[in-house]
């Protein structure tokens, strides 16, 4: 019988084994990449205003929302309510279910505003809601804000403004670790 070059598979070695498993899962990884920037649509992002139309100074936060005004952003217009924050307006019960408040993750600058998460979760919430009553989730993420910057908001929303919570959901984005030494900048040194 003619011998064969062809190795068992059992004798070639273990780590050689696991170094050819993550190339291969590499290169599957990399395909797939490339297909969905391929086939798949762009995603859409939309610019958000210049800081000057809709910021104002605050004395302990450095910069807020601007309040119960209407503006262009792109091609939708927005809404800061009587609060300072990007969605509809209140009223005199004060009462919601859930605070959303952190940076421009929780906003969800450069998106439509029915693709933020407490707009997704509020969407969440009513849908499977059993006993018929609408759920408010109140987005008030302020982009570039530090951990202090929400904190702060967070505590003016409640004792100021006497808003009246069920819970209070943080969203910050993580990488931005920057704002912990200086949480009063915006965009590195702006």
């Amino acid at each position: 019988m003619p011998s064969t070059s062809k190795k068992n598979p059992s004798t070639i070695p273990f780590g050689k084994k696991i170094f050819f498993s993550l190339i291969l899962i590499f290169f599957v990884v990399l395909i797939f990449e490339w297909l969905f920037r391929v086939t798949l649509p762009m995603p859409r992002y939309r610019p958000f205003p210049t800081p000057e139309k809709y910021l104002v100074p605050h004395d302990t936060r450095g910069y807020a929302f601007v309040r119960n005004q209407h503006m262009k952003w792109g091609e939708r217009n927005v809404f800061f309510n009587e609060l300072g924050v990007q969605d509809d307006p209140i009223g005199s019960d004060r009462n919601i279910d859930i605070l959303a408040v952190g940076d421009s993750f929780t906003i969800g600058t450069g998106l439509d505003i029915e693709q933020s998460w407490p707009e997704q979760l509020e969407e969440l919430l009513n849908h499977d809601s059993k006993d018929g009553k609408r759920k408010r989730v109140l987005n008030a993420g302020v982009p570039g804000y530090s951990i202090r910057q929400i904190r702060l908001q967070a505590e003016e929303l409640l004792l100021k403004e006497k808003l009246l919570p069920k819970k209070i959901i943080v969203g910050l984005y993580t990488s931005r670790y920057w704002r912990v030494q200086n949480p009063y900048v915006l965009h590195h040194g702006m």
